[in-house]
């Protein structure tokens, strides 16, 4: 196998370009996933009480989204190594490393799967306690603004050839072909 391309995004420009990537998708998401749910969903009257639930659930947000990207790479017998990671002194994280080259449509699927997860999560909450319905949109926004690097590294990865596996080295993905 051979490296048909290198995929990195932790250069200096990159961080600061995603990160505002993902503020304004996180506005852009709120505001557009809001509007639709205050005008359909009935809520009597929102409610202002559990915010230590709301502080909660974003302080672990980011540690369930990370895990979430191994369950599928668990489901297909995948050897990883995991390391707990603090990021700026307070939030925990978990830190994945591939010790293997994975197929390509896996590595895809791990990438999504937080997504789909978790916004499937938030609309079943969503209805099930639609007077909280501002604190879900809220943890939406907040979780598509997390997945905005997956998304990146998915588009990145559609463009590559169909058998291809990747292969993580440090900060960057190499897209290995067969010779």
């Amino acid at each position: 196998m051979h490296c048909w391309k290198t995929i990195t995004f932790t250069r200096r420009d990159d961080i600061h370009r995603i990160s505002l990537l993902s503020v304004i998708t996180m506005l852009l998401s709120f505001l557009i996933f809001y509007i639709p749910v205050s005008a359909f969903i009935a809520a009597p009257v929102l409610k202002d009480t559990n915010t230590l639930v709301l502080f909660i659930s974003v302080y672990l947000m980011f540690p369930l989204h990370k895990w979430l990207h191994t369950v599928p790479l668990a489901l297909c017998r995948v050897h990883c190594q995991y390391n707990w990671k603090r990021k700026c002194f307070v939030i925990p994280y978990v830190q994945i490393n591939l010790l293997q080259p994975v197929p390509k449509t896996l590595y895809v699927s791990s990438l999504l799967f937080p997504f789909f997860v978790m916004t499937s999560l938030m609309f079943v909450a969503l209805f099930a306690f639609p007077a909280y319905a501002h604190y879900t949109t809220l943890l939406f926004a907040f979780h598509t603004g997390i997945c905005v690097i997956d998304f990146a590294f998915v588009r990145s990865l559609l463009l590559c050839p169909r058998r291809s596996f990747v292969e993580e080295n440090g900060d960057r993905c190499e897209v290995l072909v067969a010779e």
